[in-house]
């Protein structure tokens, strides 16, 4: 992976992403992915207007590897591992200080306009084409 090609956020662990054992909570993961795809969008896409590029969530995908404590050092890593006709996928790792992992997960997100399904611009596709290079 192409170090520009991806953003790596710190996320912090409040004591209210935690479930009643004490672990952050499995649909608090989905809040760190969006975290991370927001701090990618404003690395990477930022130079589209709102109306210009916007997309929906069509799926989403999370793999829980280790769990998550309030005081653990965790990072979000996200980057656009695919991208097809009219969607394309952010990837997200959660791991900690050393990479070890917490989750892995996706989302696929279908491009839009005037509320239906529209052609990836070439922006997203040459971000995927860095990643392979």
């Amino acid at each position: 992976m192409v170090e520009s090609a991806y953003s790596k956020t710190k996320i912090q662990v409040r004591y209210n992403d935690l479930d009643t054992v004490g672990h952050v909570n499995n649909a608090i993961y989905f809040t760190y992915f969006e975290i991370g795809r927001i701090d990618f969008i404003n690395k990477f896409l930022w130079k589209f207007k709102s109306d210009e590029i916007n997309f929906v969530i069509a799926r989403a995908e999370a793999d829980f590897i280790k769990s998550i404590l309030l005081y653990d050092v965790v990072y979000v890593r996200t980057w656009i591992s695919r991208v097809g006709n009219t969607s394309f996928d952010f990837s997200y790792r959660l791991e900690d200080e050393d990479g070890k992992e917490y989750a892995t997960g996706k989302t696929i997100n279908v491009i839009l306009s005037n509320g239906k399904p529209s052609p990836v611009p070439n922006e997203i596709k040459a971000l995927l084409m860095e990643n392979e290079n």
